[in-house]
This record gives structure tokens, sequence and C-alpha cells, in this order.
């Protein structure tokens, strides 16, 4: 085993690689994203053909803006929560103050709902390793890191959701809403048992035979491991699952007050249930905003106590436009800002 040294910024040496794997990654995605947008295509298509337009225009219409207020606060909050977590990833690979995150935080979030197939993950990848320095490839191991916490949260409430549902008396729809229930919480389990073992397996070995004959993979390769030394130290994991918790509760009464904007009061357990959902169906390549899917998560799972498609797919909207078009706007407006001071240092230095 050989001693993983902990770089402040990012070596020259994995700069290329780091530069080219994220750089073609964001140029040539042409079939996830085809896949992406062919799955909420499919979703969308399928839905709208047993929805009431007419009932769902007049959802709309009528949405309370006092309870989407308070969800868009509590959403904010939210994202606050996830900024901090991701800063506390991030320590081992560079200390930073909270702005700087939040602020890559929003713009990745942004290009994740422009992006399809989330394709943002790796813009805020290259962004905060572009602006200040460190390793790409270190800061998507800290992505990576966020994306098992959050997985293994919506695996968790989908888990005891599906079980509630499962002790309710059944309706005509119920055994095909469980079934789908229950196979998204499958794939959503073996996901987070594969991505936990990736995990432990690149923490722990470090094969010097690898190292010996390809040498510049093996510097990438300890860059990536830099970005997930989180999970070797047990008081930051217990604060990253306290964040976690955090974050993800913030969720649900943002979830649970934009329902009520629509006229939907949720029991506990189907809030936890679409919350579970609505995080496993985002793990789905789709259109930019997770639409179709979000969608589709959300008629799914308020189905199970009687709430119409339109009602539902109305909610989902409404969470789109404001809380994923909230951080959009912001995310870009950061990333114009910065192009623009990127673009003045340049002419200055050049002049």
């Amino acid at each position: 085993m050989r001693t993983l040294e902990i770089p402040e910024v990012m070596p020259r040496s994995t700069r290329p690689i780091a530069q080219r794997f994220t750089g073609n990654a964001l140029r040539h995605h042409g079939v996830r994203a085809t896949v992406g947008l062919a799955i909420s295509g499919v979703l969308l298509w399928l839905m709208l053909r047993s929805i009431d337009s007419d009932e769902l225009l007049r959802t709309l219409g009528s949405a309370s803006l006092n309870w989407v207020a308070m969800a868009l606060a509590i959403y904010w909050v939210e994202l606050a929560l996830r900024a901090q977590r991701w800063r506390t990833i991030l320590q081992p690979v560079h200390e930073f103050s909270f702005a700087p995150v939040a602020s890559s935080l929003l713009v990745g979030y942004s290009a994740n709902n422009v992006l399809p197939a989330r394709l943002g993950e790796l813009f805020r990848a290259d962004f905060i390793g572009r602006r200040y320095g460190i390793s790409r490839l270190s800061a998507i191991g800290t992505i990576f890191i966020e994306r098992l916490l959050d997985m293994a949260v919506v695996v968790a409430c989908a888990a005891a959701g599906v079980l509630w549902t499962m002790n309710q008396q059944a309706s005509p729809s119920s055994p095909d809403v469980r079934r789908m229930l229950i196979a998204g919480l499958l794939a959503g389990s073996l996901l987070v048992g594969l991505a936990s073992a990736f995990a432990v397996v690149m923490t722990a070995y470090s094969p010097r035979w690898l190292a010996r004959r390809f040498p510049r993979l093996r510097v990438a390769i300890d860059a990536v491991k830099v970005g997930l030394l989180s999970l070797r130290q047990p008081r930051r994991i217990l604060a990253l699952v306290a964040l976690s918790a955090a974050a993800w509760s913030c969720n649900a009464l943002a979830t649970w007050a934009m329902l009520n904007a629509v006229g939907i009061s949720p029991p506990p357990a189907t809030l936890v249930l679409l919350v579970g959902m609505s995080g496993l169906a985002a793990a789905i390549p789709s259109a930019p905003a997770n639409l179709g899917t979000l969608q589709f998560a959300f008629i799914t799972v308020l189905a199970t106590v009687g709430h119409s498609a339109a009602v539902s797919f109305a909610a989902a909207s409404l969470v789109q436009v404001f809380f994923l078009g909230s951080v959009t706007i912001v995310g870009a407006v950061l990333y114009g800002a910065w192009s623009l001071r990127s673009e003045s240092w340049s002419a200055h230095g050049s002049g």
C-alpha cells in the first residue's frame, strides 16, 4: 500500500488528464443525452395522454402563492445545507470558505437543469477546478460522495414508504403501483451497494504494478482518491450524515409546502415515499430539470392515496419552475459574472 499525499492544489501532471476527462465527457455525451431525452419524451407522452388538461390548468392557476413562497424559502435553506456539506467533503482537497463553495454548487446545479442526463455534475467539477486551481478529478471524487449520501437517503425513504404502502388496503391500481415502487427501490439499492463497494476499493486498494506500468494513470487515480478521503474520517462522516439528514428534511418540508399549494395534504408516510421515489427518479438519465421523470414519480406515488394525475403533474411542474428554475437563474448569473471577470482579467493581462 502506498501512502496517499494530500495536495492543496492540482498537481501539474494530473491537469492534462483531468482536462481531457472532463472536457471530453462534457463534449461527447450524445448517447447519454439521447437516452435521457428519449426517456423523458416517452414518459411525458404516456402521462399527458391520460391527464385532464382543463384540471391541470385550473390547478396551476389556483396554486397558493403563499405556500409556494414558503416552499421556495425552505428549499434555499436546503441548498445552504448542501453547500456546507460539500464544503466539508472538500476540506481534505482544499480549505474553502462558504461563499466559493456555495457559488460553485449553484453553478453546477444550474448546469444540471440545462444539460440533459445530469451532466452538470461534470460541469461543476470543471468549474471549481478552473476557478480555484484544484484537481478536477478530486472534485469529481467529492461529488461522488455527495451522490452516494443522497442515494442512501432516498433509498431509505423509498424503503420506508414502500413498506407503508404494502400495509395499506389495496386499491385497483395498487399491484401495478407497488411493482413499480419495488422495482425502483431494488434498482436504487443495487446502485448504492455498487457505489459503496467502488468507494471502499478506491480508498483502500493501491496496486503497485499499476503505479509502475502506468504512472500518469496512477497519479490521476490518486487525485480521485484525495476527493474520497472524507470516507476515511469517522468524525467527518458523522458530520456529513447529519448535514444530509438536515438537507433532506428541508427537502421534505419544501415538497410538503408545494403540495399544499395545489391542495394536497399528504400524510407523513406518503411524503417520505415521495421524497424517496423523486430522488430515485432524479438519478435516471432524463431531459433537463428531470422533466418527465419527476412528474412520473409524483403521479405514481400520489396515486396511492387517490390524487389525480393532473394535480400530481401540476405539483411536480411547480417544483421544477420555482425550485429548479430559481437555481438555474442564480447559477447562470453567477457563472456569467465570473466569465466577465475572467475575460476582463485576461484583457488586462494581455494589455
